[in-house]
């Protein structure tokens, strides 16, 4: 499986989070899904939010809204999701598994700034 056959994913180096966080471009192979895991720890914590049900092909800013506060988080993972199971709802990790190849997950870390603390 190549990078093709997954799709490919890009978020600004620091996001801007007030109760949601855009992620910048996204292309997807099958439909699925963005989601936004808790990187404080270098790997993959706790799902903090996950996109709507994205079909396959390219997507523009797409919005995550967030669980719940982000608190002192300052990293995360942005990890595209393919729908698996055929039922629109997003059900990681029992099914909806991330999408990627041999070589990894369709991944990108990301810095966390919230909105209050953005300095322009």
């Amino acid at each position: 499986m190549t990078a093709e056959d997954v799709g490919t994913l890009q978020a600004a180096s620091d996001i801007v989070v007030d109760e949601a966080v855009t992620v910048r471009d996204v292309d997807l192979e099958h439909q699925g899904y963005v989601a936004i895991y808790d990187g404080s720890s270098g790997a993959p914590g706790d799902l903090l939010g996950v996109s709507s049900l994205l079909p396959a092909g390219p997507h523009e800013d797409v919005e995550v809204e967030l669980d719940g506060p982000l608190g002192d988080r300052t990293e995360a993972f942005v990890i595209v999701h393919n729908e698996d199971n055929g039922n629109s709802s997003f059900d990681a990790p029992a099914a909806d598994r991330a999408a990627g190849t041999d070589r990894g997950v369709l991944s990108v870390r990301i810095s966390l700034v919230p909105a209050q603390g953005r300095h322009s």
